[in-house]
């Protein structure tokens, strides 16, 4: 099955969004949030205020930013990248696509009407969608692909 745009833009973030999602506090300190992110196996996460609403997205590279410039302020809210680009439940797949590569960004948090967030779309979802189109029995793929990226002792 050829991929087509079609495919991309009738397809809807709530369609491929993870929904339980990792976020963590503005007003949380920085070292409990990297944690939280090492504990998840994630890179990074959206940051909500005390009312669930989006306010940033707290990323590997704020974190690695913040040990380069040594800064004693210690709060999820001095390093996180703000405003937040977030999308719509009803963005296409193509248009998330572009926000990603145009801003150069791995994740765009997915809100609601009232900016609480809802889900999270990142490259490896639209990277498991193009496989999806492509391969639609990615079983051989999926094996091939854990063999190889196993560390040896």
């Amino acid at each position: 099955m050829p991929l087509t745009k079609d495919h991309f833009t009738s397809m809807r973030a709530k369609d491929v969004m993870t929904r339980d999602v990792i976020a963590v506090y503005a007003n949380q300190q920085l070292s409990t949030a990297t944690e939280k992110l090492l504990e998840h196996h994630i890179t990074g996460a959206p940051v909500v205020s005390y009312d669930e609403v989006c306010v940033g997205v707290l990323s590997s590279k704020d974190i690695l930013r913040r040990e380069a410039t040594d800064s004693q302020n210690d709060t999820v809210l001095s390093h996180m990248t703000t405003p937040a680009m977030t999308v719509s439940q009803d963005h296409s797949l193509l248009e998330v696509a572009a926000m990603l590569h145009s801003n150069a960004i791995h994740r765009v948090p997915v809100v609601d009407d009232l900016g609480q967030v809802v889900g999270i779309l990142s490259t490896l979802d639209i990277v498991g969608q193009v496989l999806k189109a492509m391969a639609p029995d990615t079983t051989e793929l999926q094996t091939t692909t854990s063999t190889n990226t196993k560390e040896t002792p």
